[in-house]
């Protein structure tokens, strides 16, 4: 891989990382499977991996961690945070990188509880 290609990917994989961390999970379809975690669920943050993006010609995919705040309010109200993993997939429009669907795992949150997880 010559000098330029390498700068051009890694660029791309920047714009890739950009648009996971400005992704807005609320109002989209996984957002009912955070919501329902809590009586409060709000986005921390979203960071994509680096190491997992895959790119084909203006396609791309890879993993993204959703960090989330749950908050249960009443009579003994707390806060905890958890992080949950993401597929996404997305597309090139010129430089900048697209997401277009994302898929959220929240199966973590259920295990030993014997709920099935959405």
């Amino acid at each position: 891989m010559s000098l330029r290609s390498a700068k051009q990917k890694h660029a791309r994989i920047e714009a890739i990382l950009d648009a996971a961390e400005t992704y807005r999970v609320e109002g989209t379809p996984e957002w009912p499977k955070l919501a329902e975690l809590s009586e409060e669920t709000v986005v921390d943050s979203v960071r994509g991996n680096p190491d997992s993006v895959i790119l084909k010609g203006d396609r791309f995919s890879g993993i993204m961690n959703i960090y989330v705040i749950l908050k249960v309010h009443g009579d003994d109200p707390f806060e905890e945070t958890d992080a949950f993993p993401a597929r996404f997939e997305g597309h090139f429009e010129g430089p900048q990188a697209v997401i277009d669907t994302v898929d959220v795992s929240v199966r973590s949150f259920y295990v030993g509880t014997g709920i099935e997880p959405p």
